[in-house]
């Protein structure tokens, strides 16, 4: 939805090229979600953040102990598969240091 919606800002002569009716059916199913909580487990705080970016929330995850929503049983990785987990350390967008420091 919000490259839909970028889309009509950058574009504003082709708000066309997007049906309204797309526009509101994405904008109803954003309104339900947001009475809609997945919570992470043991009472942990939940991040988003590897959903959108692979490497740039570690800090939240490693330092601020949040839950990695990519991780079951919220998400489907394990915790080898996941951003915050071994494979990542391994990764050369990170290089297993926390995001932000080169």
């Amino acid at each position: 939805m919000s490259h839909l919606i970028l889309f009509r800002y950058v574009f504003p002569d082709e708000h066309d090229a997007v049906p309204p009716e797309i526009l509101d059916t994405l904008l109803l199913r954003a309104r339900s979600s947001l009475s809609w909580v997945d919570g992470a487990p043991h009472g942990r705080h939940l991040c988003r953040g590897p959903l959108l970016s692979f490497c740039e929330y570690l800090r939240d995850i490693r330092q601020e102990h949040l839950f990695d929503a990519r991780r079951r049983p919220v998400g489907n990785m394990t915790p080898h598969e996941s951003p915050s987990g071994p494979a990542c350390r391994k990764a050369s967008c990170c290089q297993g240091r926390p995001a932000g420091i080169k």
